[in-house]
């Protein structure tokens, strides 16, 4: 559920605010426990085997759990977060929405928004005039995510709404106003 937030203090006046889905971190932080579980199954075959078999499956059991716990550590750290998954008011975007977020993207940064679909995955995609600018941001993982969004979508600054409370519909319909009342749709 969105809402408009009237903050006097903000010159553009209203924002729209849009909340984490706790029941989607839930669900989120639940699955991630299971492929850890399923990785400690497979790196307990592993143990019984011998040869290159028994290196592949513990490999792909490192694997799992480490990409599964990471996302069980953010969905758990997310949980815990009492700000909004995403904002947009007059001065831009603020994303908080994953573990890759960028903060705030002002209009005037950027050049366009479209909508993108990766493996079955819906993104709002938001091209910026200087993307190694925000590609830039964060630590090492973060840098590398950043660097492989831009090379399979075009640009780093993608949100999906799975940890949001809206979906996608309403997700495009929201920023699409905003960008056309704010941005350089305007």
């Amino acid at each position: 559920m969105t809402r408009w937030s009237d903050d006097p203090a903000r010159r553009g006046g209203a924002a729209v605010v849009i909340p984490l889905s706790k029941t989607k971190l839930v669900f989120l932080v639940a699955g991630a426990l299971g492929f850890v579980g399923l990785a400690a199954v497979l790196w307990l075959i592993g143990g019984t085997g011998s040869g290159i078999e028994a290196v592949m499956i513990r490999g792909l059991a490192i694997a799992t759990a480490a990409f599964f716990g990471l996302c069980g550590w953010f969905g758990a750290r997310k949980l815990c977060d009492p700000a909004p998954g995403l904002i947009l008011d007059h001065e831009g975007i603020v994303d908080n929405s994953s573990m890759i977020s960028v903060g705030r993207i002002r209009w005037h940064e950027s050049t366009g928004i479209r909508f993108t679909t990766f493996s079955g995955q819906r993104f709002l995609t938001i091209d910026v005039e200087d993307p190694g600018r925000f590609q830039r941001r964060g630590g090492w993982l973060r840098r590398k995510v950043n660097e492989a969004n831009v090379w399979l979508v075009g640009s780093s600054i993608n949100i999906s709404a799975n940890s949001l409370r809206v979906s996608f519909e309403e997700l495009r319909g929201q920023v699409s106003e905003c960008y056309r009342i704010y941005g350089r749709g305007g």
